[in-house]
């Protein structure tokens, strides 16, 4: 027997635990003796050019207590690449000296068709180095047909160790993706619970906020009223004695004033007060929020001027018009132009945009609940004011449009701006919020409704967003 080739054990037609097929068809059909018929068999693509050492591999895989084995026996390359083409596969046992194909140039081919799938080398003694070589390119293991004479339970060993692996790297496999698919359903849903838990807790600050609002309102007004009377005979007073007291001369004419100076502040505070308490019911009109605008700055161009504020508006005039009441509109620019004013002290950038925008996710006003202004696919008008300024610290920003709260310096403001301007957009039926980033500047947006029957109109100034309220 030369070295290298299997001695050719008796061949029965029937082998214990494995089935042996042929790619002749003269053979009859062996018995298949299952050792355990709950456990699936493995099946073993064979690839030997000799039907000697063929049926030698299958007397020498029937000899063992593993699981059960079917062996696909092809004598040609060719062949065997169709058989992987059809699946079904957990193992090859190749012979590289085939008649119509031999080299590396196997190995790569075997696992174009069937990548995973383990492969071991059946090589002669000659052939040990391409073996080796076969290794290095992806073949789980060699064995030289001249140990097999030795070792007659090598071949089983080796064999359900790599189709073993084989199937627990499978699981191992399956397992992990499970795992991976458990762990983002898990991520969505924690993220929707987190959303869902921001979205109740944003909805809870603004009820309270509302309550809040509403107290002090109830408050303001009996204040305001109790306090205008004794303001007004003060005011009367000093007017009455100041023809008198200037006539002496002296510093008594300057105390009236002073006295006079204070009565107008408090005067002013108690008009703030009564405007936030019992806003006027607004004379909504069809409008062009570009008129509401141009007008608004008519009246801050000097303060403009003066403040060294470089001036931006982008607001079409062929965009949708808006149901309004124009003068108390005027009112929100002017309160928000000054209060970005006073946020640039020295200098800066103001913005003022206007542009359609169709809401395509739930957000602040925005959804389809009772107390959502807007729903998701409305279109809305959205009206910005942009400074550069000093920005807003992020702890304050849940305060702004609280009554008598401001960030300026006592005697420039006594924070009834903001809360008088939410209140008219509120009754205008819209939306507001602030943006602010300290040190970078403050962005206000609006979101009013369209008038109704308005639709928007095509081109560029009918969308610059999609977004729900930013």
């Amino acid at each position: 027997m030369k070295a290298g080739r299997l001695a050719r054990p008796a061949f029965r037609g029937c082998l214990d635990g494995s089935r042996f097929r042929s790619p002749d068809s003269e053979l009859t059909e062996p018995r298949l003796i299952f050792r355990n018929m709950s456990e699936k068999p493995s099946n073993i693509l064979l690839l030997e050019s000799t039907r000697e050492d063929a049926k030698a591999v299958q007397q020498l895989l029937a000899q063992t207590d593993g699981s059960p084995i079917q062996v696909e026996w092809v004598d040609r390359f060719s062949k065997g690449l169709t058989r992987l083409e059809q699946g079904g596969i957990d193992l090859v046992l190749l012979d590289p000296r085939l008649p119509d194909a031999k080299g590396i140039d196997l190995i790569e081919a075997i696992h174009a068709k069937a990548r995973g799938v383990p492969l071991l080398i059946l090589a002669s003694d000659e052939d040990e180095v391409y073996a080796k070589e076969a290794v290095k390119l992806g073949a789980q293991d060699y064995l030289l047909k001249s140990y097999l004479q030795v070792s007659p339970g090598l071949l089983s060993h080796v064999v359900h160790y790599a189709i073993g692996r084989k199937r627990m790297e499978e699981r191992e496999q399956a397992l992990t993706e499970a795992v991976a698919q458990t762990a983002l359903s898990e991520g969505k849903r924690a993220a929707k619970l987190d959303a869902a838990y921001q979205e109740l807790k944003e909805m809870q600050a603004l009820l309270v906020q509302a309550e809040k609002m509403t107290a002090i309102g109830q408050l303001a007004s009996g204040i305001a009223h109790e306090v205008k009377n004794p303001l007004n005979i003060i005011l009367q007073s000093v007017n009455y004695l100041e023809p008198e007291l200037k006539q002496r001369g002296g510093h008594q004419a300057e105390v009236l004033q002073v006295m006079r100076e204070a009565v107008m502040t408090a005067d002013k505070i108690v008009r703030g007060l009564l405007d936030f308490s019992r806003p006027t019911s607004p004379d909504f009109k069809s409008t062009a929020i570009s008129d509401v605008v141009d007008a608004s700055l008519v009246l801050v161009r000097t303060q403009l001027a003066s403040k060294r504020i470089r001036l931006t508006t982008e607001v079409p005039e062929d965009l949708p018009r808006v149901m309004v009441d124009d003068t108390q509109m005027k009112q929100v620019f002017i309160n928000l132009i000054l209060n970005a004013f006073h946020a640039m002290p020295g200098g800066g950038e103001l913005t003022i945009r206007g542009f359609l925008k169709t809401l395509t996710h739930p957000g602040r006003g925005v959804g389809s609940r009772l107390s959502d202004l807007f729903r998701v696919g409305d279109t809305v008008l959205v009206c910005e004011v942009q400074d550069t300024g000093t920005g807003i610290p992020k702890e304050l920003l849940p305060r702004v449009f609280n009554p008598f709260f401001t960030t300026k310096p006592p005697g420039e403001g006594v924070g009834l701006g903001l809360a008088a301007t939410l209140a008219i957009v509120q009754a205008h039926r819209a939306t507001m919020h602030i943006d602010s980033e300290e040190g970078r500047g403050t962005t206000v947006v609006m979101m009013l409704p369209l008038a109704p029957s308005q639709q928007p109109p095509p081109g560029p100034a009918t969308q610059k967003g999609s977004d729900a309220g930013r």
